[in-house]
């Protein structure tokens, strides 16, 4: 196959990001070499802080997922009669990479009430057991194919209908 062909087969999504590939190794191989030369004249050798990783290349425990999300947690009036219950909703951002939550979360000291999963987004709601001041979740992440888990910690020690629930990672 021609070069031309192969060109006209690729979608325009295709063709720019082999570009950008392209342009990032460049660049890469480029940096290096003006840092291994000491490119800036006098100052000798020098490290370049590199690029950061995207989120799927980062342990979700040490609060990336939630350092790149939109994440929150409030006590509301549960339909089936005075329960107070909290509903949470969160969306993990990446960099342009295929992040899906791919099962519903695990609760500890809770009952999951109803759950919504949309690729990057879930949102769902529980109620915290008799006396429980701390509800904690595992929530399974498919990122960019690879399984991730993230751990979080839900602080249910104060309930009050529209407070905010504090949400922290584990681990």
């Amino acid at each position: 196959m021609s070069a031309k062909n192969d060109k006209a087969s690729r979608s325009p999504q295709e063709r720019a990001s082999e570009h950008l590939k392209k342009m990032l190794r460049n660049a890469a191989v480029g940096g290096a070499a003006l840092g291994l030369s000491g490119g800036c004249g006098s100052c000798g050798p020098m490290v370049c802080d590199p690029m950061p990783t995207p989120i799927c290349n980062k342990s979700p425990t040490t609060g990336t997922f939630l350092n790149s999300s939109s994440h929150s947690a409030t006590w509301k009036q549960v339909a089936d009669g005075g329960a107070l219950g909290v509903e949470v909703s969160i969306q993990l951002y990446g960099d342009g990479e295929t992040i899906t939550f791919s099962a519903d979360p695990s609760l500890t000291d809770a009952a999951l009430g109803a759950v919504k999963r949309d690729g990057a987004s879930i949102t769902f709601s529980f109620v915290p057991g008799a006396g429980a001041t701390k509800v904690e979740a595992i929530l399974q992440v498919d990122c960019a194919t690879i399984p991730e888990v993230l751990k979080l910690s839900f602080d249910v020690s104060s309930p009050s209908a529209g407070a905010a629930v504090t949400i922290t990672s584990l681990e």
